[in-house]
C-alpha cells in the first residue's frame, strides 16, 4: 500500500508540474491522478508485474474520507459565527429558502425520472448545498476585513452546511432504524453544544496544554475523533461529528492555534484523499453521467442566479448580491463524504455522481475565479446604479478621490486635509461614506462616464487599492494631472502602505 500510494503521489507531482501554467486547479489534478493510478495498476496486475490487490479499494475509501473529513474539520473550524453581524438573519432567510427550494426541486426532478428515494435525497442535498472550497481564503479574509460580500457569503455558506448537515443526519438516521425525529434532534443538540461550549473548551485545553504546539495539534485530532465516535455512538451520521468539531473551536484560541499547526497535515491528507477519490471511480452510466452534469449545471450557472435574487429581496445591491453568490457556487465536500457513506449501503453509482458533478463545478468555479466582474457585467449588461444615492457638491475641486471605498481604504480620509469623493460600485459602501459626511458617487469605475461625473480633470489625488489589476492600470495610464496613490490589493499591510503614500503625495 506504501508503494501504491507513493506512486499516486508521483503522477499527481508529475501532472502539476506539467499542468502548472494552465488554469486548471490542482482537485481536478488529484482525482485524474487517481484515476491514471487506479488505470495503471489495473495494467501491471494484468502484466503479473505485481500482485492481485497492489492498491486496496478498501483502503483508498478510508484514505478518502479521512482526508475529506480532516478538510471538512479544518473548513468548518475557520467560520466566523456572528449572530450580531448585520447579515446574519438575512443571510439565513435567503439561504433557507434557497436551500429549501433546491433540496426539493431536485429531489422532486430525481424521483419523476425513476431514481431512488434514497438517490434523491443524497442529489437534493448536493444541489442545496454551496462550498466555499476554492475560494475559501479570499472569503474569509473579506469577511475578517468588513467587506459585505464577505459575510453574505460566510454566514450562507454555514446555513447550507447546517442544512446538509441535519438532511444527512436524518437520512443516516433511518438507514439505522433510529427514529428520524430523534436522531434530527440529537444531531442538532450536539451542533448546538458545540456553538454554545467554545469559550468554555477553549480556555480549558489552552489552560491544560499551556499553549505547547504540539499538545495542542494533539488535542484538535483528539477533538474530531471523540466526535466523531460520540455522533456514531448516538447512532447519528459522524458528518454531524466531524462538522461539530470543527464549530467547537471556531473563531477561539484554541481554534487559531489548531488551525496553524493543522494546515500542512490539511493539505497532505486532502490531496490523499482526492486522488484516492479518484481511484475509486468508475463509469455509473449515461443516466447518471447526465445527472451529474445537471447538478454541475444547477450548482455553477442556475443555483447563484436564484441566490441572487433572494438577496436582492433582501435589499441588497445587485452587484454585492451576485459577488456573494458566486463565491459558492460549488458542490460541498460535505455531501461527497456522505455519498462515500452510503456507497457501501447501495448498488446505485451515488458516489460516482456526486464526485464528478465535484470535480466540474470544482473546474467551473476555478475557471471563473477574479473573473466574476467580466461575468456580471455580461449578464447585467443593462444594469444601472442608483443615482439618487450620489451626492457631489458643486464647488468640488482640488479634491482626493478615493476609488473603491471598502476595508482597504476605509478611515484615510482622516489623514486628508481637503475635500474628498468616494466613488463605488456597492451601495453598502457608498451608504456608510453618507453616514460620514463624505460627497459619493455611486457609479461603475470602468466607466468614463464616471470619471467625468468625478471631475477628474480638477482633482489633486486619485486614490485606490481595488482587487482588479487591470482597473489599475487603466487608473495608471488616464490622462490627468492628478497624483495616482494606487496599490495592489494583495499587498501585505496594505492600508498602511496607503496611508503613507497618500500623506507624501499631500505634502
Amino acid at each position: 500500500m506504501i508503494l501504491s500510494i507513493s506512486l499516486a503521489l508521483l503522477i499527481a507531482g508529475t501532472l502539476l508540474v506539467l499542468l502548472n501554467h494552465t488554469e486548471i486547479p490542482e482537485i481536478p489534478i488529484y482525482i485524474f491522478s487517481g484515476i491514471l493510478l487506479s488505470f495503471l495498476s489495473g495494467l501491471i496486475e494484468s502484466l503479473g508485474i505485481v500482485s492481485h490487490g497492489f492498491v486496496e479499494d478498501a483502503i483508498m475509501r478510508e484514505l478518502s474520507l479521512l482526508g475529506l473529513s480532516i478538510l471538512i474539520f479544518y473548513s468548518t473550524s475557520g467560520t466566523l459565527v456572528d449572530s450580531k453581524r448585520s447579515t446574519a438573519i438575512n443571510s439565513f432567510k435567503a439561504s433557507s429558502w434557497l436551500s429549501i427550494i433546491s433540496f426539493a426541486g431536485t429531489a422532486g426532478i430525481c424521483l419523476y425520472f425513476g431514481f431512488s428515494s434514497l438517490e434523491a435525497v443524497i442529489f437534493g442535498v448536493a444541489a442545496s448545498m454551496g462550498s466555499t472550497l476554492l475560494d475559501s481564503g479570499l472569503v474569509k479574509e473579506e469577511a475578517r476585513k468588513n467587506h459585505i460580500f464577505g459575510w453574505i457569503t460566510e454566514d450562507m455558506n454555514f446555513y447550507d452546511d447546517m442544512f446538509g448537515i441535519m438532511v444527512l443526519t436524518v437520512l443516516f438516521s433511518s438507514l439505522a432504524g433510529l427514529n428520524l425525529f430523534k436522531g434530527l434532534l440529537t444531531g442538532f443538540a450536539v451542533v448546538l453544544a458545540a456553538l454554545l461550549l467554545r469559550e468554555y473548551y477553549s480556555s480549558f485545553i489552552m489552560k491544560i496544554t499551556d499553549g505547547v504546539n504540539e499538545l495542542v495539534l494533539l488535542s484538535g485530532i483528539s477533538t474530531l475523533i471523540g466526535f466523531v465516535w460520540l455522533t456514531e455512538k448516538a447512532g447519528i451520521s459522524a458528518l454531524a461529528g466531524i462538522f461539530s468539531a470543527g464549530l467547537l473551536i471556531t473563531n477561539t484560541e484554541l481554534g487559531f492555534k489548531i488551525r496553524e499547526r493543522f494546515s500542512a497535515v490539511k493539505d497532505f491528507f486532502t490531496a490523499l484523499s482526492f486522488i484516492a477519490i479518484g481511484y475509486l471511480l468508475t463509469s455509473p452510466g449515461t443516466k447518471y453521467i447526465v445527472l451529474a452534469v445537471g447538478l454541475a449545471a444547477f450548482t455553477s450557472v442556475i443555483r447563484p442566479l436564484i441566490s441572487t435574487q433572494f438577496l436582492r429581496l433582501q435589499g441588497y445591491d445587485l452587484r454585492t448580491s451576485f459577488m456573494a453568490s458566486i463565491q459558492s457556487a460549488q458542490i460541498s465536500e460535505i455531501v461527497v463524504v456522505g455519498s462515500l457513506l452510503i456507497a457501501p449501503l447501495t448498488q446505485n453509482p451515488i458516489f460516482e455522481t456526486v464526485a464528478i458533478g465535484f470535480a466540474l463545478t470544482t473546474l467551473v468555479a476555478h475557471l471563473t475565479e477574479d473573473r466574476e466582474q467580466q461575468i456580471f457585467e455580461f449578464l447585467f449588461s443593462d444594469y444601472e446604479l442608483y443615482s439618487e444615492k450620489s451626492y457631489i457638491p458643486s464647488e468640488l475641486e482640488d479634491h482626493v478621490i478615493i476609488a473603491g471605498y471598502d476595508w482597504k481604504t476605509r478611515g484615510l480620509e482622516k489623514s486628508i486635509d481637503r475635500d474628498i469623493l468616494v466613488i463605488d460600485y456597492s451601495l453598502e459602501s457608498i451608504e456608510v461614506a453618507e453616514e460620514k459626511g463624505l460627497p459619493h458617487l455611486l457609479a461603475d469605475l470602468n466607466s468614463d462616464a464616471t470619471w467625468s461625473k468625478a471631475r477628474i480633470d480638477e482633482a489633486s489625488i486619485i486614490v485606490s487599492a481595488v482587487s482588479d489589476s487591470r482597473l489599475l492600470e487603466e487608473i495608471e495610464e488616464m490622462d490627468t494631472e492628478a497624483e495616482k496613490v494606487l496599490l495592489d490589493s494583495r499587498s501585505e499591510d496594505i492600508t498602511e502602505k496607503l496611508r503613507e503614500m497618500l500623506e507624501e503625495s499631500l505634502d
